[in-house]
């Protein structure tokens, strides 16, 4: 019988000091993939959100789901899932924040430039729309999920609904969000 391949010295040990909540385990795992980690947040986010920022949230993540993990894969796997999560979160929050986020009500209370306030009205204006011709059930999805930062259990939670349903709902607010947005900002471009 072949030992499973393992990218740590002693990766079995370090999984069970992880799951047991050692702090010494958590700073070794730290110490052995940040780099790793760091890269691939830098590569998949494509610019869109900060590489060190990413690479701390997955570490939390992985602190914060250490006790769960089984060990069947290898740590590097894990870290990379967790990754992919984190990143695609960000990046989503991160277009989300510029449409209707914290950061466009920040610009429009202090505006620097005549142009760039009318035009963040604007998309502001056009994403309100949009999200009052979603359904209420989709709405209230794809704003706790997506715009709140809830995960889907958090907001099946507070919905009352099974995490599926609520990962149904978000799935098709998103579509429809993006299919009206792409047309009403085409249109206001068009007009312009």
């Amino acid at each position: 019988m072949v030992a499973p391949r393992t990218e740590h010295p002693d990766e079995a040990g370090l999984v069970e000091r992880l799951r047991a909540g050692d702090d010494r385990a958590r700073e070794e795992l730290y110490r052995a993939f940040f780099g790793r980690v760091y890269s691939w947040c830098r590569w998949l986010s494509g610019g869109r959100v900060d590489p060190e920022d990413a690479a701390a949230e997955v570490f939390r993540v992985a602190f914060e789901k250490a006790a769960g993990f089984r060990g069947e894969a290898l740590l590097s796997t894990w870290l990379f899932r967790i990754s992919r999560k984190v990143v695609a979160t960000q990046r989503r929050k991160a277009w989300l924040g510029r449409l209707v986020g914290i950061e466009t009500a920040v610009a429009l209370s202090a505006p620097q430039n005549p142009e760039t306030d009318t035009a963040l009205r604007e998309e502001l204006s056009i994403a309100a729309g949009i999200l009052d011709g979603l359904s209420a059930k989709k709405r209230e999805a794809f704003i706790l999920v997506d715009i709140g930062g809830c995960s889907l259990a958090e907001a099946a939670q507070a919905l009352g609904v099974a995490v599926q349903t609520v990962g149904t709902r978000v799935f098709y607010a998103r579509r429809e969000f993006m299919k009206q947005w792409r047309r009403l900002t085409c249109e206001v471009k068009n007009d312009a």
